[in-house]
C-alpha cells in the first residue's frame, strides 16, 4: 500500500514537471528575446536548440534476497538506479515467505537507490524495486 502511494506521488511529480503550461512570472528582457527567437525559428521551420526531452522513468529490480532464520532473521537489499539517473520512488516484491515476512523499512538510499529491510522467523525471499528518472 505504501509503495502505491510513493508511486502515485512520483507520477504526480513527473506529470507536474512535464507540463507545457507557461509560467505566470513576468518575463525578463532576455527571456522575451529568447522566446521570440525560438518562435521565429519554429515559424521558419528551423530546428530549435531548446527542445525539451520527455522525462523517462525506468523500473529497476534488485536481486532476490533470501532470508534464512537459522543465520539471520533480518536482511536488507537494494535496487540501484543506472548511472545518470536518480531515484524518485520505489517499493518491494515478496517472492516467498508469506505471511511471516514483514518489510520493516522501505526508503530511498541516497539519490540513486531504494533499500528495504525484511524480517521473518521462517525462510523468505524478497527484492527491492526502484523507480528511476533519467537525467
Amino acid at each position: 500500500m505504501r509503495a502505491n502511494y510513493i508511486l502515485l506521488a512520483a507520477v504526480a511529480l513527473l506529470t507536474a514537471c512535464s507540463s507545457d503550461a507557461e509560467t505566470t512570472a513576468p518575463l525578463s528582457p532576455v527571456s522575451v528575446a529568447t522566446a521570440t527567437a525560438v518562435s521565429d525559428a519554429e515559424t521558419a521551420g528551423q530546428p530549435t536548440t531548446s527542445a525539451r526531452k520527455a522525462p523517462v522513468v525506468i523500473t529497476v529490480e534488485g536481486p532476490n534476497k533470501m532470508l534464512d532464520p537459522f543465520f539471520s532473521k533480518t536482511e536488507q537489499t537494494f535496487a540501484v538506479c543506472p548511472t545518470g539517473s536518480v531515484v524518485v520512488g520505489g517499493g518491494y516484491r515478496i517472492e516467498s515467505g508469506l505471511p511471516d515476512l514483514k518489510i520493516s523499512e522501505s526508503h530511498p538510499v541516497g539519490a540513486t537507490a531504494w533499500g528495504i529491510v525484511g524480517v521473518s522467523n521462517s525462510s523468505a525471499g524478497f527484492r527491492a524495486i526502484a523507480r528511476c528518472l533519467e537525467q
